[in-house]
């Protein structure tokens, strides 16, 4: 699976201090290569179906599926990241080496 992320953030203000939050997210997904095993105890010819069928020609599922997993991926990521961001003052993640000497 190789995943790349890029994105944009802005600054806010909360209780007077400064921080980043990120903006826009957009991830590029690609999976080469799956295949799944599916095992499921209430209906296992479902799960061996959808699994063969998976196995059959997982490019094409993939194909279709790969809009949402970027969606998804950007979602998760954005939040992940407004949390960490959230709790890190900007002062403390960019620093002005001008005014350091």
């Amino acid at each position: 699976i190789y995943v790349v992320a890029k994105g944009l953030a802005k600054p806010i203000v909360k209780d007077n201090v400064e921080y980043l939050q990120a903006d826009k997210i957009i991830t590029k997904v690609k999976i080469g290569h799956g295949q799944i095993a599916l095992e499921d105890s209430d209906s296992p010819a479902a799960a061996t179906s959808a699994a063969s069928f998976f196995n059959a020609s997982p490019g094409v599922v993939l194909d279709i599926l790969t809009p949402l997993i970027e969606e998804t991926t950007a979602a998760v990521l954005k939040a992940f990241l407004n949390k960490i961001l959230g709790s890190i003052p900007v002062k403390d993640i960019l620093t002005d080496e001008t005014n350091a000497s």
